[in-house]
């Protein structure tokens, strides 16, 4: 099949969303098919011959007119044109397409998939109508906007032949609100890690100081991930036991706040930063084995890649019972669920998770369950999605 994605959200720009389409698209790739991405086109500091780690068959074409977004660096923000994107896409002649954004980009698709009469797939995967997300749009955060908002993205996805919901809170997220497209639920993936020896990572534990249990955080370092709720939760185990660390892995807007935060705390030669580090580093040099548990306070997740991640390298896993969270940590089996924004119930499981026994029989448990999420059946469910749509050829309204 020949299959053109289109996301606002891609590479230079590192995002749960870009890595999944990223894997997504090798996996696809590996299986035969002739894969394109659509994406923003970077600035000019941005740009590089080649995307890391993207298979060298897959073609990626940029949208012509791109902003930058005052919130998030390396995010452009795409002006559709159509006609440029057009005239790119004759040379691949789709068969269907599948947008994972519903901005700039994703308009451009859903026009192309009208204009080339071929069907139309959707994947959603940011619940941009939350409260926390909202703070970096220059729009007031109210029920009124979110109601708007909710409307906007149930009107763009109604467009598409099938929507691909990672999760099943997306999935009855979009029901309620009136989703009248095929809805399926499909994993982001996750491919299994090549793991480096044990030797390597205590030495680079020893150079970080990670001697005693390690809360690890791995992701986009921004206020909805409120990991503010982490760093007081962890000082709160660390007045009971001071070997413990805290590896912060990612950047963005947040980081330096984060950092003040961090200095001005009692348990801060405890916490460390990383700064933003690529993905395909991150999964080459096993950064998620420097920690023993992952933790997050996020309750904006749909089915975050860097969980399922920490599962692949066998990390017990700590998070709030909210959105997507509690299909992928089951409470006492891989690592426990906490109350949403509640500092003493996170900081409770931390404190359990600091008996090695409880996080060996968690940590077990993750392993087992990261295979239920393995890439090449996703890729071979995406297979059978695209096939049905191409059969009916259906062509959105």
């Amino acid at each position: 099949m020949r299959i053109s994605i289109f996301s606002d959200s891609f590479y230079p720009y590192i995002s749960g969303v870009s890595i999944a389409i990223l894997q997504q698209a090798n996996a696809l790739a590996a299986r035969g098919h002739e894969v394109s991405i659509v994406r923003p086109r970077p600035g000019k500091s941005e740009r590089v011959d080649a995307v890391p780690d993207l298979d060298p068959s897959i073609r990626v074409l940029d949208t012509p007119v791109t902003i930058p977004h005052r919130a998030f660096a390396r995010l452009r923000l795409a002006c559709p044109t159509f006609f440029s994107t057009w005239r790119k896409l004759r040379t691949i002649d789709p068969e269907v397409i599948h947008v994972h954004t519903e901005f700039g980009t994703g308009w451009e698709g859903l026009a192309l998939a009208r204009l080339r009469r071929v069907p139309l797939l959707g994947t959603f995967h940011t619940f941009f109508a939350e409260p926390e997300y909202l703070k970096h749009f220059p729009v007031p955060n109210c029920s009124l906007t979110r109601g708007m908002l909710w409307r906007y993205s149930v009107g763009f996805f109604n467009r598409c032949h099938t929507v691909v919901t990672p999760s099943k809170a997306v999935y009855e997220s979009l029901s309620e609100r009136g989703a009248k497209c095929r809805l399926e639920k499909v994993s982001n993936g996750i491919r299994p890690p090549r793991m480096q020896p044990d030797e390597f990572i205590q030495g680079r534990r020893a150079e970080m100081g990670l001697g005693g249990v390690t809360f690890l955080y791995v992701g986009r370092v921004s206020h909805e991930k409120s990991i503010d709720l982490v760093l007081e939760a962890f000082g709160k185990v660390w007045r009971q036991d001071q070997s413990v660390r805290l590896l912060i892995v990612g950047g963005g807007p947040h980081e330096e706040e984060l950092r003040k935060l961090a200095n001005a705390m009692d348990c801060r030669d405890a916490v460390r930063f990383t700064g933003p580090i690529p993905n395909h580093q991150l999964l080459a040099e096993n950064f998620y084995r420097l920690g023993d548990v992952f933790v997050t306070a996020s309750t904006t997740e749909n089915q975050p890649v860097s969980i399922l991640e920490a599962m692949s390298f066998g990390l017990p896993l700590i998070g709030p019972r909210a959105k997507g969270l509690p299909e992928m940590i089951l409470d006492d089996q891989n690592g426990r669920l906490v109350e949403p924004r509640n500092v003493r119930s996170l900081a409770e499981a931390m404190d359990q998770a600091r008996n090695p026994t409880a996080r060996g029989r968690w940590a077990a448990e993750a392993g087992r369950m990261a295979l239920d999420h393995d890439l090449g059946q996703v890729a071979g469910r995406l297979e059978e999605l695209y096939g049905d749509a191409i059969e009916s050829r259906r062509v959105p309204d």
